[in-house]
């Protein structure tokens, strides 16, 4: 079964990044449904946008198959935009669902989506289900594509050019916030995806300032260069997801 679609409002959004120019996508990224470059990323507020309370904003896209899974879009003849939103939604969900939240007791370095989930259940402690947690969660991209691959090679840490990644911050980012209907909370998760924000001009939500680690393995490596721990760094990396769910509370979430 696909999951739910997100809201109309926030799908009436997206459906402006399904409009390549060749094989580029609209801000000048790569456009190659069949080996996996579609805009993507997204997930959730699948119930009235007026529950949307927590945005979390991860930087962009991993490469196609980065997650060691064939990854492909464009299943029918004449694809609509709603049909590249829904394969989209569906290959997050799948990944998303499959895997248990990480557990900062025995799990050193987690993948990407069992922190998503971790950071899910601190910020949702009373639902229960992820179906319950997506209902009140815009999970997106500060850019929707992945990073153009260099000399032929995809690089899962390469950055995005300053003017593409502006761009689709206006058109596609400013955008999805701007449909919310009550105050929101938005976590951009990561250096990239903080600095990518600054400057955003969207009136009626909350962006968290300072350091919240990205939900990737990566955020686990100590900085041994200043003497840091596994330990500390753990301890950093969760104290602040935790300061997700304490911003939460402010608006009464």
């Amino acid at each position: 079964m696909s999951p739910p679609m997100p809201c109309r409002e926030l799908c009436g959004v997206l459906e402006k990044a399904y409009a390549p120019k060749g094989n580029r996508c609209p801000c000048g990224l790569l456009w190659d449904p069949k080996r996996g470059d579609i805009p993507r990323g997204f997930l959730g507020a699948t119930g009235r946008v007026e529950d949307v309370r927590l945005v979390l904003v991860k930087a962009e896209p991993g490469p196609a198959g980065d997650y060691g899974e064939q990854e492909s879009y464009g299943k029918k003849a004449k694809m609509e935009p709603s049909d590249w939103i829904a394969e989209a939604c569906s290959q997050s969900y799948y990944r998303l669902s499959k895997v248990a939240p990480f557990n900062p007791a025995t799990d050193k370095r987690p993948v990407h989506h069992a922190c998503m989930r971790y950071i899910l259940n601190v910020c949702w402690p009373d639902l229960t289900t992820l179906d319950q947690q997506l209902e009140r969660t815009w999970i997106t991209e500060s850019v929707l594509c992945s990073p153009l691959p260099k000399d032929g090679k995809r690089d899962a840490h390469a950055d995005i050019d300053d003017d593409i990644a502006r761009r689709c911050r206006e058109n596609h980012l400013e955008e999805q916030l701007r449909q919310l209907r009550r105050p929101a909370i938005v976590a951009p998760l990561g250096g990239k995806a903080r600095r990518r924000m600054e400057g955003l001009r969207v009136e009626g939500v909350t962006v968290i300032k300072g350091d919240i680690y990205a939900a990737t393995p990566r955020s686990f490596v100590p900085n041994t260069r200043h003497g840091e721990t596994n330990e500390q760094r753990l301890a950093k990396v969760v104290a602040s997801w935790k300061r997700i769910a304490a911003e939460l509370r402010t608006v009464g979430c």
